[in-house]
């Protein structure tokens, strides 16, 4: 049973970080995301760990 809902939560949350990326990265929040692709040194993207650990820790 363990090894059953590890493997849904996997494909679950691979699914769920597919559709955010495609979604919200390469969609309304482009004008953060898109300094990833060119590779700079210092990027807007990296300001998607304080977009994302705000709610995560509020849930927790």
């Amino acid at each position: 049973m363990n090894f059953i809902i590890t493997l849904v939560t996997f494909i679950l949350m691979e699914g769920a970080t597919w559709v955010i990326h495609k979604c919200l990265m390469h969609g309304f929040m482009w004008f953060l995301h898109k300094d990833h692709h060119d590779h700079s040194a210092l990027e807007k993207n990296d300001y998607f760990f304080v977009i994302f650990v705000i709610p995560t820790i509020a849930l927790i």
